[in-house]
């Protein structure tokens, strides 16, 4: 089974009692007893059902018949309630390399210049980016993943999580500054509503986690098509 996590707008604390939950889109609370408190923080810590059952089973050995039937009946009420969702998969991109410091000069620069730019509308921002993309080779997906992560390295605005918009631009500046141009995309989705800003290498989207994906895009920068020579 694939490990679970709270969802991003879910945050827990523990209680005396055992566990609270807020789902801060919402805005409503969830309580477990001590019980559910225990089997959530197993579950959390990347343990299967099973494994969970047992422990609980080990703490309550007089209910060890009902353990395996509590941990299901938990998991579907918590999945029922959208405050969980399966772990991300690891990024199949490679790892990007170390940042050298002209590198990271430029990376801070970039990162810099991509905060006027987000604040900017929609169709400029898009006018721009047609202008800076000529002349550009397309990216590569390790390219565009080592641009992504020295611009998370050097600014915390860039790495911060609703700062997508920031992001996204600062690792297309990045790139161009190297001679090469990802797709920068914007889009949404529906369930639930929401907006997000990405880079993409091939319809790839590069270095979003799960919960950032299946997205709609709305606006898309690819790289420049260039002309045959006849």
């Amino acid at each position: 089974m694939t490990p679970i996590v709270l969802r991003p707008q879910v945050t827990c604390a523990t209680t005396e009692g055992g566990m609270v939950l807020l789902d801060e889109r919402s805005g409503r609370y969830w309580q477990l007893n001590t019980t559910g408190a225990l089997i959530l923080r197993h579950l959390l810590d990347g343990e299967t059902p099973r494994q969970a059952a047992a422990a609980l089973a080990g703490r309550y050995p007089a209910a060890a018949d009902r353990a395996a039937g509590d941990v299901e009946q938990l998991l579907a009420t918590l999945r029922e309630r959208g405050l969980l969702t399966d772990a991300p998969a690891p990024d199949p991109t490679p790892a990007p390399g170390r940042i050298t410091p002209a590198h990271r000069v430029l990376a801070a620069l970039c990162a810099a210049a991509a905060g006027p730019l987000a604040r900017a509308r929609p169709r400029h921002i898009r006018a721009v980016l047609r202008l800076l993309r000529r002349g550009a080779s397309p990216a590569t997906p390790e390219q565009t993943a080592a641009a992504r992560h020295a611009v998370v390295t050097v600014s915390a605005r860039c790495a911060a999580t609703r700062s997508c918009l920031r992001r996204s631009l600062a690792t297309t500046l990045l790139c161009r500054a190297r001679g090469v141009w990802p797709t920068w995309c914007t889009g949404v989705r529906t369930d639930p509503f929401g907006a997000h800003a990405w880079v993409a290498v091939d319809g790839e989207p590069i270095g979003e986690p799960a919960h950032e994906r299946g997205y709609t895009p709305i606006i898309t920068v690819p790289p420049e098509r260039r002309s045959r020579r006849r």
